[in-house]
């Protein structure tokens, strides 16, 4: 489940990464724009101070956040997972300390 985490945790950063590079590239932006332009799409919050306007770069947001979401919905299963999987266990800790 660790490793899992870490793969989670890497494509979030991997997505950051050539988001900021990509509209920094297609748009012009400065990094910490673009940064904050691709946290917005990522977080799905979205906010009209920035926009693609360029042909090529609303295609590339199109499919960049549905990657996004693709990853984010991952990311929560992999969370869920791993939080119930050590509630889990804690539980069944408790059990057998009580029967003994």
């Amino acid at each position: 489940m660790k490793f899992l985490l870490k793969v989670v945790v890497s494509c979030f950063i991997i997505l950051l990464l050539v988001g900021t590079i990509s509209y920094n590239f297609l748009e012009g932006w400065s990094y910490v724009d673009s940064l904050y332009f691709t946290t917005m799409i990522l977080t799905t919050i979205g906010h009209p101070s920035l926009y693609p306007t360029t042909d090529v770069s609303k295609i590339f947001t199109v499919f960049f956040s549905i990657i996004g979401i693709i990853v984010a919905i991952f990311s929560i299963s992999i969370v869920s997972a791993a939080y119930f999987e050590h509630r889990s266990r804690t539980m069944r800790g408790r059990t057998k300390r009580k029967k003994r």
